[in-house]
This record gives C-alpha cells, structure tokens and sequence, in this order.
C-alpha cells in the first residue's frame, strides 16, 4: 500500500517524473484485504494477470496514470514503462 499512496503522492503534487517501487526482498502476494481497502477508498484495482500470485493493475486517476504494484524482489524486477510499475 505505501507504494500505492507514495505514487499518488507524488502525481498528486506533480512530480510526474518520480516513480516508487516496493521495497521487498521476496516474492509475495498483494494481500487481498489491502486489495478490498484500497477499492473501497475509490482506486480502481484489475487483477491483470491471474495466478497465484495475480498481477495487479492500479488506476489512480481517471485517465492515463497506472501503476502495476508489485512485492517482487528488486534484483529481478524489470525495466520499467513510463507511468507503469510492476
């Protein structure tokens, strides 16, 4: 969730350039109770990729801005796109 909200911090005071990864050093889940309080404070929440650890797609606004939060271990995470993290 920190990276979520420190993403949203940053687009909300435009610092368009910043991106924010997660900070784990191994591979979890996005757990599902995190999932269901983010959507019920209004962020829009896809799983993009299912399995059994889904691949989440985050929408923060209402148009253009994703963010593919993650808890992968940093060393193999990949290069990223613009306004998309994973």
């Amino acid at each position: 969730m920190g990276q979520i909200w420190a993403q949203a911090a940053a687009w909300h005071f435009g610092l368009n350039d910043v991106r924010t990864f997660s900070g784990v050093t191994e591979a979890t889940a996005f757990n599902p109770r995190a999932v269901r309080a983010l959507r019920e404070l209004g962020v829009a929440i896809d799983v993009s990729q299912e399995a059994d650890n889904p691949v989440y797609t985050v929408q923060l606004q209402s148009v253009g801005r994703h963010l593919r939060p993650s808890a992968k271990p940093t060393a193999t995470r990949p290069t990223h796109r613009r306004d998309t993290l994973r």
